[in-house]
């Protein structure tokens, strides 16, 4: 949580899955949960998460086959 508070501003809207150790981020700005043991799209506002975990995947594939 430290590093979320350093690096984003009070009343960001935060997208993640349910993970237990996210919920205090509503206390920083809105917070939306996708919970994935059900959908991977929630079906009430249609939020995910898919975009920002592709551009992760993509990012340590890249990073993981171009050695610093």
């Amino acid at each position: 949580m430290q590093h979320i508070r350093a690096k984003t501003r009070k009343g960001s809207v935060y997208y993640t899955d349910s993970f237990r150790g996210y919920q205090s981020l509503k206390r920083y700005g809105k917070h939306h949960q996708v919970n994935h043991s059900k959908a991977y799209v929630d079906k009430r506002t249609k939020n995910h998460i898919n975009g920002i975990e592709g551009f992760w995947s993509y990012a340590k594939h890249i990073l993981y086959t171009h050695p610093a």
